[in-house]
């Protein structure tokens, strides 16, 4: 375990995707509580901007590990975080101009590209880390992705 805290791959991906995981939890957070105070706690709105948020997981979480197997790992992660800063940037803008029902299509676009850059940052790591200790890299990846 020692190996795997010296790992500089390691350490900074795995950082990267909690901090990455973090903000997303806390922006989805807010925008579901966002929703509930534009809407007066609308079931229907409530339940749009789950399903929004969950389910690319379902879809786009096969395409994205495929894919993330044959696109430049450092690459896709790159964009990934472009991308995501990106949303937040429209999502303010969003709440900015009055159009708060726009957040239901940032939500969706958000939640696809994770499903791109977190297979690259996997492999990334797998790249970088001895195979003896692997099965433990993979343990903490997945930690730290289920977290949130």
């Amino acid at each position: 375990m020692n190996t795997l805290f010296r790992n500089k791959a390691f350490l900074i991906v795995t950082g990267s995707d909690l901090l990455q995981n973090l903000a997303i939890w806390i922006r989805n957070m807010a925008i579901l509580y966002y929703v509930m105070d534009r809407t007066q706690g609308s079931p229907i709105a409530v339940s749009l901007i789950t399903v929004l948020e969950y389910a690319p997981i379902f879809v786009f979480s096969i395409i994205g590990g495929a894919l993330a197997d044959r696109w430049n790992p450092k690459r896709t992660m790159i964009l990934g975080d472009i991308l995501s800063a990106l949303s937040i940037v429209m999502i303010i803008g969003v709440l900015s101009s009055g159009y708060w029902q726009i957040l239901y299509v940032a939500t969706f676009v958000s939640s696809i590209v994770s499903q791109f850059s977190q297979p690259s940052s996997l492999k990334i790591v797998r790249r970088n880390v001895k195979e003896n200790i692997f099965s433990l890299q993979l343990l903490l990846h997945r930690v730290v992705n289920r977290c949130f």
